[in-house]
């Protein structure tokens, strides 16, 4: 990547792409490693466009200097004027806590901004509903995308972009650049460039505590301190352990978060007293979970265990 002089002097940006999970605290995706298309990449080592990682995603940059040649390479990609990048998560939990993706690791997304739902703000986003769903996904064997890294000797390694992983789907970019356009505003410092969008949803489990205790299971409740989602008793289950433990399940489905804000307690009832077991019992984790099946589809389920 080029330094912030040499970007202002030199280079216009093109488009941004932010990436957001409701997963996480501020919003935006983590961990995300970034592709150019073999038909982009080929020329990136010229300087004809580069890149910069953001906060929230990727920028790239043209050479203003050499937009015949950025015109000539857009018209003779497939499909014309078009521009195509690819990203995945190396986060391998990335599954695990994301909605809408599958399970599938041959399973590639394909979003092309032609297709693109401008939002309230401005932004264009790459799939038709307000978070990326399996309705975008290519079947495995579909063609997508060409991807290589460049290998140009000359270019240090911080400096390529890295191979995709297979921890999580890729998701393939195709971006519509009118040429033309940009040409005719890249002299203007201020003009915008085109902003896009990708968002995925959080996955929504529902919580099941089990309690290790000796307390009869019609003396203890697990409450919800904002009174917004009940617990149903399930009764006794015996654990991987031999143990017993009481089991209680949310009536409804929660989204999992990085820091999950429920404040659920464990009550127990005590001659006609209800007091409070403990204060705030443990929230659900993306890596502890079990899947079932519920009318003849998966229903995921975030067990969390607890010792009272």
């Amino acid at each position: 990547m080029l330094n912030e002089e040499r970007l202002l002097a030199r280079y216009r940006r093109l488009f941004d792409i932010t990436v957001e999970h409701r997963y996480f605290s501020d919003a935006y995706g983590r961990g995300l490693r970034w592709q150019l298309a073999n038909s982009i990449a080929g020329k990136w080592q010229n300087t004809l466009c580069t890149w910069r990682t953001t906060a929230s995603g990727v920028a790239i940059y043209a050479d203003v200097l050499r937009m015949n040649l950025l015109k000539d390479i857009l018209t003779r990609n497939v499909p014309p004027n078009s521009f195509g990048l690819s990203f995945c998560a190396e986060d391998a939990m990335f599954r695990h806590y994301t909605d809408g993706i599958g399970s599938d690791p041959r399973v590639r997304f394909i979003l092309d901004s032609r297709e693109g739902v401008r939002e309230e703000d401005g932004r264009i986003r790459l799939h038709s509903q307000d978070c990326l769903m399996q309705s975008d996904q290519m079947l495995p064997g579909d063609e997508g995308l060409a991807y290589r890294e460049p290998r140009n000797p000359g270019i240090p390694r911080e400096h390529r972009m890295p191979r995709p992983c297979a921890t999580a789907p890729q998701i393939d970019i195709r971006i519509g650049i009118d040429v033309d356009a940009f040409e005719r505003t890249a002299i203007a410092p201020s003009a915008e460039s085109s902003q896009y969008c990708v968002r995925f949803a959080s996955r929504q489990t529902f919580w099941q505590y089990n309690i290790v205790g000796e307390c009869p299971p019609d003396q203890l409740g697990v409450v919800d301190a904002s009174e917004q989602i009940g617990f149903d008793a399930m009764g006794k289950r015996r654990l991987a352990n031999g143990r017993m433990a009481h089991t209680f399940r949310s009536k409804t489905a929660i989204p999992m978060r990085e820091h999950a804000p429920q404040r659920f307690q464990l009550h127990v009832q005590e001659q006609g007293v209800r007091r409070v077991l403990i204060k705030r019992l443990p929230v659900a984790s993306a890596g502890q979970f079990s899947i079932e099946e519920h009318a003849g589809a998966p229903r995921w389920v975030s067990e969390i265990y607890v010792h009272c």
